[in-house]
């Protein structure tokens, strides 16, 4: 095997309606993450004693009960504690695992920070919350795959995802005995990694965005909020909590499981479900002036396959784009502002299927390298990648 392998700061108002009050907001250097339940996992390579560019084989999950394999999780990275954290599960079975996981580059150890709950557990309650237990402690397992983000300030991450859909199963217990699934009213939802407790948060609108178009990625932008869209109706949630939609039809990227990031108040959606867009760019100021930008332009992918491929926007705002070819996974530099894109000459080998929801891709600044985690096909490896 050859391996040669998100950063905003929104007004205060912003961050504080993000994360649910000035209650939960605090220092950049909090102390550290809750003690995990479980550690494991073995170390091939500390990034802290690592130099060199290209891709770099840093870990290899354990079994579980440590690290619990989902390729339909969502992951962040926790730049304060250096830690990728992941949370989500495969949903179409009634196994359905909401425990938190993450990976820690300070010792290349997987860690586990509770267990999950039993399926047998999972309700909806009469204010159409769904929780995993009567405790009402944590919410169901999620199908989060890209709808995720750290809420810069704080020690929390967001979900922004409806736990109905995908979900292989409905509620066991309906604390109201008239309801039904529709009765649902989901919200967002918050974990402190420090204290180890979920909190949840519905305001204005902000149901019409959890449940919106659930297999496309959700982004956060601090002047213009929450946003989502198919390939023809662009979706938005301001701060203050108002939903609603403008048409993108024929200059949105369809493809669902993309990537989406931001930057100066444009965000780009990135590689997908297909292999003929490779990215779009929606000005937020105006997202009619949406524009999208097909594989066929950049003869540098002739022979890479991009669907559902993984991406992370460094913080100049290009972009690594991680296409495949064969078993190799490569990596390229796209610049959406100048739309070009660079071919780097690194890749790894090895992996089963390189793609389709193989790769967890988070950028970290400390590092200066994103960190990938593999996580349905092959062994669940961690790797850094430096330009």
């Amino acid at each position: 095997m050859k391996i040669s392998f998100r950063s905003t700061i929104p007004v205060l108002s912003a961050l504080m309606l993000a994360s649910g009050g000035a209650a939960s907001l605090s220092a950049i250097a909090a102390e550290p993450a809750k003690a995990p339940l479980r550690t494991g996992g073995t170390v091939h390579q500390l990034i802290s004693n690592w130099t060199g560019k290209g891709f770099e084989l840093l870990s290899t999950a354990p079994p579980a009960p440590v690290h619990g394999k989902s390729s339909h999780a969502g992951s962040v990275w926790d730049d304060a504690r250096q830690t990728m954290w992941i949370f989500g599960a495969e949903t179409h079975k009634t196994a359905m695992d909401n425990a938190v996981y993450g990976w820690r580059a300070s010792d290349g150890l997987f860690i586990k920070q509770y267990d999950a709950d039993p399926s047998s557990g999972y309700r909806m309650d009469a204010a159409g919350i769904y929780w995993s237990s009567a405790d009402k402690i944590r919410p169901w397992a999620m199908h989060t795959y890209r709808r995720m983000r750290m809420v810069p300030g704080t020690d929390e991450f967001e979900v922004v995802y409806d736990p109905y859909e995908h979900a292989g199963m409905t509620p066991l217990v309906y604390e109201n005995p008239a309801h039904t699934s529709a009765n649902r009213a989901p919200a967002m939802w918050y974990y402190n990694v420090v204290t180890g407790t979920w909190r949840h948060q519905s305001f204005g609108s902000s149901v019409k965005m959890v449940r919106a178009s659930y297999t496309y990625p959700v982004g956060f932008d601090p002047v213009h909020g929450w946003f989502t869209g198919d390939g023809s109706t662009w979706k938005r949630l301001s701060l203050n909590g108002t939903y609603s939609t403008a048409s993108v039809s024929g200059k949105s990227n369809g493809q669902y499981h993309s990537y989406m990031f931001v930057k100066d108040s444009i965000a780009y959606r990135v590689g997908g479900n297909s292999s003929t867009t490779l990215y779009s760019r929606h000005p937020l100021s105006n997202i009619t002036l949406s524009k999208k930008f097909l594989v066929a332009d950049f003869p540098q992918l002739v022979g890479y396959t991009v669907a559902n491929m993984a991406s992370a926007m460094m913080p100049d705002g290009r972009i690594v784009i991680f296409p495949a070819r064969a078993s190799e996974m490569h990596a390229m530099i796209l610049d959406p502002v100048a739309n070009t894109l660079s071919p780097t000459g690194h890749f790894v080998t090895g992996m089963d299927k390189p793609t389709l929801y193989e790769q967890a891709a988070e950028w970290s600044p400390a590092h200066n390298a994103v960190i990938l985690l593999s996580r349905r096909f092959s062994a669940s490896r961690v790797y850094a990648y430096r330009p």
